[in-house]
């Protein structure tokens, strides 16, 4: 391909993106007039052929590998932090151990919040990357950075004054409140760097270099591993405090080592952002945040449930949602893939039968391919569920864990296979009914959570209602990309 040809394919296909739970990635903001001019609509179109003509006749699987496996390891990162804190905290208290139920459904809230750094950065830094306006780059990152670190401040001192009454909102046991308090006002300190490490991190998959991400991958999480030995286990014995310093110094390691790395390829100047930085930013995250505060919801709602069933349901729910959240992100890099190189077929309205047989080929070979992923996190998360014991000494604990074991499974199965219909939905750029459908599926949780409880069933009810959960939103969405197939194909013919 000639240097044209190769850069509208990095602008149009092959961007990396960013994601949230269901693999969001949203279309980068419109570039204000200042960018500069950009190819006359007659040489986009004459490129765009050219670029259609050298496509593939259809995605391999060795390239949904070469994409996917890479990404994994950064999108994995917090999990097993807290997976590693879990299993620390759950062999020297059970009362600790749930006391990080709470903690954990209110900082994957704030986490799914901060998604919309990733995905605004990641995709403007590839767009001019890849124009060669590198000034822009650099002013841009340096923008994120500073409008990152105050967002992360301002929430961290949110949480820290407003912990107590926020806990006590969420039906926390009283006698949990002290513990999970204790965890959650250190952990929000780290949030600044959480910050530092999303916008570096984007800054990075934007640049096509997933290695950097890796390398802080790896850091953090042995430096949150010795930290959970040395403080939990070791002569301070801080217990769950111990876990809250460990997780966030790993945070600070690897916001430590993202800068180094950012700082070394781009010049950091640390600008103010205005107003006109800031608006297409906010333009662009808009139906991601209300996308992902509706799914946070739904984890914030169970979470309440298990609470109202006592401290040993919240311990061994605390267990499960922590095995859970690995298995269900698992298949987070496949709906990347989907969105990476679907998204300039997808956004078509109008697409040819060449076009929709690309789609449709590459939609089967992902769903197969998250369909194995999604069976090895059945077997993984039930065999993890089955051996209680690495988390926790308490026999009642475990005994309550190894009963959920097949249901967690089941539940992890079905949130893979959901997880790459969400990157079809957003490969068709179909956003707003996303964002529509997470708000209108909050009551339906709800209500399957209240039957659950009112029939009896026990705390492992709540992992019946996600797996049910999960099942209709694979449902809502297989037929919408049915739909959008046969709506564009259908004007592609008549127009």
């Amino acid at each position: 391909l000639d240097s044209e040809v190769a850069e509208a394919i990095s602008n149009v296909a092959f961007t990396a993106p960013a994601t949230t739970e269901g693999g969001v990635h949203l279309p980068e903001a419109e570039e204000s007039q200042e960018v500069g001019a950009v190819a006359a609509p007659a040489e986009e179109s004459q490129l765009m052929e050219e670029v259609l003509e050298e496509r593939e006749s259809a995605l391999t699987l060795k390239q949904v590998l070469a994409f996917s496996i890479p990404a994994l390891a950064g999108i994995m990162t917090d999990p097993l932090m807290s997976f590693i804190d879990t299993a620390c905290v759950g062999r020297m208290s059970s009362t600790e151990l749930a006391a990080m139920g709470p903690n954990t459904a209110i900082y994957n809230f704030v986490l799914q919040i901060f998604t919309c750094f990733i995905v605004y950065t990641c995709g403007q830094v590839s767009k001019l990357s890849s124009k060669g306006q590198h000034d822009k780059v650099f002013r841009l990152v340096s923008h994120a950075l500073i409008l990152g670190v105050a967002t992360g401040i301002f929430v961290a001192a949110g949480l820290i004054v407003f912990g107590n009454p926020l806990l006590a909102a969420m039906d926390t046991l009283p006698e949990l409140i002290a513990p999970a308090a204790s965890y959650l006002k250190i952990r929000a300190v780290s949030l600044p760097a959480v910050l530092v490490c999303m916008v570096s991190g984007a800054f990075c998959l934007g640049r096509k270099d997933s290695t950097t991400p890796l390398l802080v991958a790896i850091a953090s999480t042995i430096t949150n591993l010795l930290g959970d030995m040395v403080l939990i286990f070791g002569p301070p014995k801080l217990g769950i405090a111990g876990a809250a310093l460990a997780t966030t110094a790993s945070v600070y390691v690897g916001a430590a080592y993202f800068l180094w790395t950012v700082s070394r390829q781009i010049p950091l100047k640390f600008l103010v952002p205005g107003w006109k930085d800031i608006k297409p930013f906010l333009t662009t995250s808009s139906m991601l945040t209300i996308r992902n505060c509706s799914i946070m919801v739904n984890y914030v709602a169970m979470t309440m449930v298990v609470g109202s069933y006592g401290t040993i349901a919240s311990a061994s729910h605390q267990v499960a949602i922590s095995i859970f959240m690995i298995g269900n992100l698992a298949a987070e890099p496949f709906s990347q893939c989907a969105q990476s190189f679907l998204a300039s077929i997808g956004s078509m309205k109008k697409r040819s039968l060449d076009e929709h047989r690309y789609m449709v080929r590459a939609m089967k070979l992902l769903v197969a391919t998250t369909f194995v992923c999604g069976a090895a996190m059945f077997a993984l998360t039930a065999g993890l569920c089955s051996v209680p014991s690495l988390f926790t000494t308490n026999p009642a604990i475990a005994q309550k864990v190894g009963f959920a074991a097949p249901i967690v499974g089941i539940a992890v199965w079905l949130s893979c296979v959901n997880c790459v219909s969400d990157g079809f939905i957003f490969a068709n750029q179909d956003y707003t009914y996303g964002a529509l459908l997470a708000v209108l599926n909050v009551p339906l949780l709800l209500f399957i959570l209240n039957v659950g409880k009112n029939m009896g069933f026990g705390w492992w009810s709540v992992w019946i209602g996600m797996g049910a959960f999960y099942a209709i939103r694979l449902a809502e969405n297989t037929a919408r990309v049915l739909y959008l197939n046969k709506k564009r194909l259908h004007k592609a013919k008549t127009a």
